[in-house]
């Protein structure tokens, strides 16, 4: 019995179709998940960055809310120390006058210790806009 050549060349079309689909379906899978796989780093690289803006962020709202209490504790001793001076000016007592210069000179030693605090804390200000100009790399806690 003799088969029609038709019949034999439709099913061998098909299994090579066939193969050739799952052969193609195979070789796409690594692409996907090649790309999935980049896309979860990609996703993790971003979450390291809004966690590291986040602490640069916090640090600085912590460094500003320093400096804004030592700008007002510099006024209170410029206060003082004003309020001290105009004290020394109208004594007519030698004795007050004596006691208000002591007053002034530890005054003036506290205004000073102030104003070193403050450039300390400037200078930690100044260190988070660099930070923060290069993308928050190495935040880190105060």
């Amino acid at each position: 019995m003799r088969v029609p050549v038709r019949l034999v060349w439709l099913p061998a079309m098909g299994v090579l179709l066939v193969g050739a689909v799952v052969l193609g379906a195979q070789s796409a899978k690594p692409t996907v998940d090649t790309s999935f796989t980049e896309l979860v780093g990609e996703v993790r690289g971003l979450r390291l960055t809004v966690d590291r803006t986040a602490t640069l962020a916090a640090r600085t709202q912590i460094a500003l809310g320093r400096v804004q209490l030592e700008e007002n504790r510099l006024a209170e001793f410029r206060g003082r120390l004003d309020e001290t001076r105009q004290r020394i000016r109208t004594s007519t007592s030698p004795s007050a006058i004596a006691e208000l210069r002591r007053e002034e000179q530890a005054l003036v030693v506290s205004l000073n210790e102030e104003q070193r605090r403050f450039s300390e804390f400037n200078a930690r200000l100044e260190s988070l806009e660099r930070e923060l100009a290069r993308g928050g790399a190495g935040a880190r806690e105060p």
